[in-house]
């Protein structure tokens, strides 16, 4: 799972890049940037396929489980969120706005960027604390993941507002798969380990191009939101990826990144570092019209890679000054010992997983493996 982690959130840090390449490339009505990103998208469900499998069978269990998760969430997201508001607030104050200005500002920061994640994810830990627990599993599976499908058949339909950030039960399917997965890991662990990788990217390969077959029909149908994560193809695309960085044979987490202690901070920390590449590029006079197309998304995926390794020596900055929490880092001692970076990972016991609730720190590697 510390794969998947690892290229959900460098992926998400990629897809906000364009802000700082570019403002054309945010343009998501526009075949390219458009496309581009969707092909990226597999990553916030995955993120959520990670939540919930570290969530496990907690949720309806112990009471004490949610209440942590939103102490380890919550609070670092509200430190980063006020602080990231700080400039819009303070030109607000200097312009004597009132009120209603500053709760606009609040809810821009809140569903309109990056961090509309935490707020959607708690939302579903909680809906699926205080009222799922009470229904049969395979009840709560189906009825989440019809849900998830009407987000999908809504970008046609336009019934709701499609924004994914404001799908309150987009999503929610995917905690419940990812917690099914940890419940029954060694039967799910027994037959992933019999799937070759390469039968697997064929299947991703397939399901990607139904991605880009969808956003382009939904981009002649005039939506402006073609790169939606919710689109009907997208569901597939994304487990197919997900199933690939289980049972792939190679380590794809750099040495020098603790996935598991860093990812939810660098999450937190990226549009800083985002920011200040774009007002870098702006002041050099580099915009990204003069490198044409291709140039613009080699620019854009570049750029990602660049706020990824600043927000990654950002958070272990934070760590080392004593501001773990600020970053989800809530640990006592230091990272676990490293391996290299690209080595194969050992083979691995069927033995099932521990309750999420500790802090034990499990090895990372292939299948049988978990967070």
């Amino acid at each position: 799972m510390d794969r998947i982690r690892f290229v959900a959130i460098a992926l998400i840090v990629v897809g906000h890049a364009g802000l700082a390449v570019g403002a054309e490339l945010n343009d998501l009505t526009a075949d390219a940037p458009s496309l581009f990103y969707s092909l990226l998208k597999f990553d916030i469900i995955a993120m959520y396929l990670v939540s919930g499998f570290l969530m496990g069978d907690a949720v309806g269990r112990s009471r004490s489980y949610l209440l942590g998760r939103v102490r380890r969430t919550a609070l670092p997201w509200l430190a980063w969120v006020g602080m990231v508001s700080l400039p819009g607030a303070g030109a607000l104050l200097l312009s004597g706005a009132g009120v209603p200005a500053y709760l606009g500002l609040l809810g821009t920061m809140t569903f309109q960027t990056s961090y509309w994640f935490i707020p959607n994810y708690l939302f579903g830990l909680a809906f699926m604390f205080l009222v799922l627990r009470w229904l049969p599993p395979g009840v709560t599976g189906l009825i989440l993941g019809l849900s998830s499908l009407v987000y999908g058949v809504n970008l046609y339909t336009e019934w709701f507002t499609s924004q994914h950030t404001v799908a309150w039960f987009g999503f929610m399917f995917y905690l419940w798969l990812g917690a099914w997965a940890r419940r029954h890991w060694p039967e799910v662990q027994a037959r992933l380990s019999r799937v070759p990788w390469f039968h697997v990217l064929p299947v991703v390969v397939l399901t990607g191009l139904g991605v880009a077959a969808e956003t382009a029909y939904l981009q002649g149908r005039g939506s402006l939101d073609a790169a939606n994560a919710l689109k009907l193809s997208n569901h597939l695309y994304s487990v197919a990826w997900c199933v690939l960085l289980v049972v792939c044979p190679w380590r794809l987490v750099p040495a020098f990144i603790d996935s598991r202690r860093e990812s939810f901070g660098i999450y937190l920390a990226h549009i800083v570092p985002l920011t200040v590449l774009g007002l870098a590029f702006r002041a050099l006079g580099w915009p990204a019209p003069d490198l044409g197309p291709w140039g613009q998304l080699a620019a854009w995926f570049a750029t990602g890679a660049a706020g990824y390794l600043l927000s990654a020596l950002l958070v272990k900055g934070l760590v080392r000054a004593g501001f773990g929490w600020v970053v989800g880092d809530l640990s006592d001692g230091p990272p676990a010992p490293r391996s290299r970076a690209f080595s194969r990972p050992r083979p691995t016991s069927a033995a099932p997983p521990r309750p999420s609730s500790g802090r034990r720190r499990s090895p990372r590697g292939g299948v049988g493996r978990h967070p």
